[in-house]
Protein backbone atom coordinates (compact mmCIF):
# COMPACT_ATOMS: atom_id res chain seq x y z
CA UNK A 1 0.00 0.00 0.00
CA UNK A 2 1.25 3.35 -1.10
CA UNK A 3 1.86 6.34 1.59
CA UNK A 4 -0.76 8.79 1.30
CA UNK A 5 0.77 12.39 -0.05
CA UNK A 6 0.18 15.55 2.02
CA UNK A 7 -1.18 18.35 -0.41
CA UNK A 8 1.34 20.84 -0.85
CA UNK A 9 0.58 23.54 1.70
CA UNK A 10 0.89 20.89 4.11
CA UNK A 11 3.84 19.37 3.68
CA UNK A 12 7.31 20.60 5.96
CA UNK A 13 10.31 19.84 3.03
CA UNK A 14 12.91 21.91 5.39
CA UNK A 15 14.49 20.33 8.35
CA UNK A 16 16.58 22.61 10.67
CA UNK A 17 18.63 21.15 12.86
CA UNK A 18 19.52 23.07 16.16
CA UNK A 19 21.15 22.47 19.27
CA UNK A 20 20.12 23.91 22.82
CA UNK A 21 21.23 23.59 26.16
CA UNK A 22 20.74 20.56 28.81
CA UNK A 23 18.42 23.14 31.15
CA UNK A 24 16.32 24.06 27.87
CA UNK A 25 16.13 20.82 26.92
CA UNK A 26 14.28 19.74 30.14
CA UNK A 27 12.12 22.31 30.21
CA UNK A 28 11.34 21.47 26.77
CA UNK A 29 10.21 18.25 27.81
CA UNK A 30 8.39 18.61 30.53
CA UNK A 31 5.86 21.24 28.33
CA UNK A 32 5.79 18.34 26.06
CA UNK A 33 4.47 15.58 28.31
CA UNK A 34 2.25 18.24 30.02
CA UNK A 35 1.32 19.04 26.16
CA UNK A 36 -1.05 17.50 23.59
CA UNK A 37 1.53 17.57 21.14
CA UNK A 38 3.04 14.30 19.98
CA UNK A 39 6.24 14.91 19.37
CA UNK A 40 8.68 17.53 19.87
CA UNK A 41 8.96 18.85 16.39
CA UNK A 42 5.17 19.45 17.03
CA UNK A 43 5.70 21.45 19.76
CA UNK A 44 8.71 23.59 18.66
CA UNK A 45 6.34 24.49 15.51
CA UNK A 46 3.71 25.49 17.52
CA UNK A 47 6.32 27.59 19.39
CA UNK A 48 7.79 28.92 16.47
CA UNK A 49 4.62 29.99 14.84
CA UNK A 50 3.25 31.55 18.35
CA UNK A 51 0.22 29.04 18.62
CA UNK A 52 -1.73 28.25 21.63
CA UNK A 53 -0.06 25.32 23.33
CA UNK A 54 -2.49 23.37 25.55
CA UNK A 55 -1.40 22.00 28.92
CA UNK A 56 -3.52 19.99 30.11
CA UNK A 57 -3.18 18.88 34.02
CA UNK A 58 -3.88 15.16 34.73
CA UNK A 59 -5.98 14.79 38.24
CA UNK A 60 -5.23 11.83 39.80
CA UNK A 61 -7.80 11.77 42.13
CA UNK A 62 -10.61 12.61 39.16
CA UNK A 63 -8.68 9.88 37.12
CA UNK A 64 -8.97 6.90 40.08
CA UNK A 65 -12.51 7.91 40.90
CA UNK A 66 -13.08 7.51 36.85
CA UNK A 67 -11.68 4.22 36.83
CA UNK A 68 -13.25 3.16 39.68
CA UNK A 69 -16.87 4.53 37.92
CA UNK A 70 -16.08 2.49 34.69
CA UNK A 71 -15.31 -1.00 37.12
CA UNK A 72 -18.60 -0.15 38.97
CA UNK A 73 -20.41 0.22 35.45
CA UNK A 74 -18.69 -3.19 34.32
CA UNK A 75 -19.95 -4.77 37.38
CA UNK A 76 -23.56 -4.03 37.32
CA UNK A 77 -24.10 -4.37 33.95
CA UNK A 78 -22.59 -8.09 34.71
CA UNK A 79 -25.11 -8.58 37.63
CA UNK A 80 -27.99 -7.38 34.94
CA UNK A 81 -27.05 -10.22 32.76
CA UNK A 82 -26.80 -12.67 35.37
CA UNK A 83 -30.39 -11.69 36.71
CA UNK A 84 -31.59 -11.68 33.53
CA UNK A 85 -30.22 -15.54 33.32
CA UNK A 86 -31.55 -16.48 36.57
CA UNK A 87 -35.37 -15.19 35.19
CA UNK A 88 -34.95 -17.20 32.67
CA UNK A 89 -34.04 -20.08 34.90
CA UNK A 90 -37.06 -19.28 37.22
CA UNK A 91 -39.50 -19.11 34.46
CA UNK A 92 -38.27 -22.27 32.61
CA UNK A 93 -38.47 -24.34 36.16
CA UNK A 94 -41.38 -26.43 36.73
CA UNK A 95 -40.68 -27.47 40.06
CA UNK A 96 -41.80 -24.85 43.21
CA UNK A 97 -38.72 -25.95 44.86
CA UNK A 98 -36.24 -25.41 41.73
CA UNK A 99 -38.29 -22.18 41.52
CA UNK A 100 -37.25 -21.28 44.95
CA UNK A 101 -33.66 -21.48 44.82
CA UNK A 102 -33.17 -19.52 41.46
CA UNK A 103 -35.28 -16.80 42.79
CA UNK A 104 -33.29 -17.05 46.12
CA UNK A 105 -30.32 -16.65 43.08
CA UNK A 106 -32.18 -13.45 41.84
CA UNK A 107 -32.03 -11.97 45.64
CA UNK A 108 -28.36 -12.15 46.31
CA UNK A 109 -27.67 -10.74 42.52
CA UNK A 110 -29.87 -7.61 43.27
CA UNK A 111 -28.32 -7.52 46.83
CA UNK A 112 -24.97 -7.41 44.81
CA UNK A 113 -26.55 -4.55 42.66
CA UNK A 114 -27.22 -2.51 45.22
CA UNK A 115 -24.40 -2.50 47.07
CA UNK A 116 -22.66 -1.14 43.75
CA UNK A 117 -24.87 1.53 43.55
CA UNK A 118 -24.58 2.70 47.11
CA UNK A 119 -21.12 2.92 46.46
CA UNK A 120 -21.93 4.42 42.94
CA UNK A 121 -24.17 6.88 44.69
CA UNK A 122 -21.07 7.93 47.14
CA UNK A 123 -18.36 8.37 44.17
CA UNK A 124 -20.74 10.88 42.56
CA UNK A 125 -21.67 13.01 46.11
CA UNK A 126 -17.62 13.07 46.17
CA UNK A 127 -17.18 14.19 42.47
CA UNK A 128 -20.03 16.64 42.88
CA UNK A 129 -18.14 18.27 46.00
CA UNK A 130 -15.09 18.68 44.18
CA UNK A 131 -17.49 20.25 41.10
Amino acid sequence: MERVKKRKGLQLPHVIPIRISEEKYRELSGLLQQSHCRSMSELLRKIIDNRKIIVGNVDQGNRLMLEELALIRKEVLAIGVNINQATRRVNSERLPADRLGHALEIVRLFQQADERISRLFTLMAKLSERW
